[in-house]
């Protein structure tokens, strides 16, 4: 059974070509393939996934703060288990054929609550160990830019799909792979596989604070280009009079 279920998960969650998502999406999709079986087995339903995944994310940053950093290390493992599971509830909602947009919106606030406050809190544990004020006023910052990312792409979608309706128009709501993907796939790449990095690199705190530096910068730049994409977009596909 388990075998069957798993050529199935991989046939619905890595169809996807290798442009089309980030490196770090289609590893994390091709793993998730090996745990969605057991989630159908024990009848699992997707929003329950999520919740269990919400735990996952509470757990790996209170890992960060306990134990003296003792616990570091379980901290990264959980973040990238995180990860994994992000992409199960999404697979076991595919395979059912029961996707929901309560289902995405529970995903989807679990995700930027623990995306940011996992960047911020990285910030902090390393400011504890190194009294660098420079970089927890870097990841406060680029936390918050990691709650507006979320927040330009949900609101343009939103009024697309408004504007849609309105005008009799068929625009995307999604420009996601417009305009030079690979550019921010690359930048989510660089900040998944930085942050697990630090598993390795902890004890060596020049190199750990440079990758995280190097982290905001992207989490900083990421925010400015979509905001401009965003507007450029929205200079295109809602330039009409609202009704």
């Amino acid at each position: 059974m388990y075998l069957y279920l798993l050529k199935k998960s991989i046939s619905i969650n890595c169809r996807a070509r290798f442009k089309d998502r980030p490196i770090c999406i289609h590893l994390f999709k091709f793993l998730a393939s090996f745990v969605i079986p057991f989630f159908i087995i024990l009848k699992f339903k997707p929003n329950d996934i999520t919740i269990i995944n919400f735990f996952i994310g509470f757990f790996s940053i209170l890992f960060l703060f306990i134990f003296d950093g003792s616990f570091f290390s379980y901290s990264i493992l959980l973040y990238a288990i995180y990860n994994i599971i992000d992409n199960c509830d999404g697979g076991v909602a595919r395979f059912y054929k029961n996707k929901t947009f309560f289902g995405k919106l529970i995903d989807s606030l679990s995700d930027v609550l623990f995306f940011s406050i996992i960047n911020f809190s990285l910030s902090l544990y390393f400011y504890f160990k190194s009294n660098n004020l420079h970089i927890l006023i870097a990841g406060s910052v680029s936390s918050i830019f990691i709650c507006f990312n979320v927040f330009i792409l949900d609101k343009f979608s939103s009024l697309v799909r408004w504007c849609n309706e309105e005008n009799k128009n068929n625009f995307s709501p999604y420009i996601r792979k417009k305009n030079y993907p690979r550019i921010f796939y690359t930048f989510e790449d660089l900040c998944v596989f930085g942050t697990i990095s630090l598993a390795f690199l902890e004890q060596n705190l020049n190199i750990s604070q440079k990758i995280l530096f190097l982290i905001f910068l992207i989490h900083t730049i990421y925010f400015f280009l979509n905001t401009a994409k965003y507007m450029y977009f929205g200079y295109k596909f809602l330039d009409y009079n609202k009704k």
